[in-house]
């Protein structure tokens, strides 16, 4: 692996939600993303898309600027590291959190069925879901604002449905 010698800050991101680094990924596929926390070297794979900003999975440590490097075929992707640093955000306004600036919503129903859709849903995943306070981590598809569930679950109107997302 190549060493670095320049590295790019790209600012403050909340402690919640997945980071849109901005940086337009000059591949496709599956990219390493590495860095070091507290002596040990942490390496998370990470999907991409040509031509597309790399978005990654929000692992980092609260209060503290991490290095990031990516690579792809073993190779430093643009030749740099990245400086992220993550700070605890609160949201105050639960009616309409920003995109990316949460771990979770929760969606009443308001039509009965085995769907709900959403525009917060779109472009994450979602690891599992709590139907009135029972959890659901399995049996559901995603299509890009909508979530289905594929067995006997049936949403009836007034239930509250928690998307957990990773």
């Amino acid at each position: 692996m190549a060493c670095v010698e320049e590295i790019e800050c790209l600012g403050e991101f909340c402690s919640c939600g997945n980071i849109n680094t901005g940086i337009i990924s000059p591949y496709g596929g599956i990219m390493q993303m590495y860095f070091e926390f507290n002596g040990a070297n942490i390496i998370k794979n990470i999907d991409v898309a040509f031509a597309n900003s790399i978005v990654i999975p929000n692992v980092f440590n609260d209060n503290y600027e991490h290095i990031v490097k990516f690579y792809f075929n073993v190779q430093l992707v643009n030749d740099l590291a990245y400086s992220i640093k993550v700070v605890p955000c609160i949201s105050i306004d639960n009616d309409e959190p920003m995109a990316n600036d949460y771990s979770s919503i929760t969606l009443t129903v308001s039509a009965p069925g085995v769907s709900i859709t959403d525009d917060r849903i779109e472009g994450n995943l979602i690891t599992g879901v709590i139907i009135n306070d029972k959890s659901k981590n399995k049996g559901f598809s995603v299509s890009g604002d909508t979530i289905t569930f594929n067995d006997t679950t049936t949403l009836n109107i007034g239930d509250k449905v928690t998307l957990i997302f990773q």
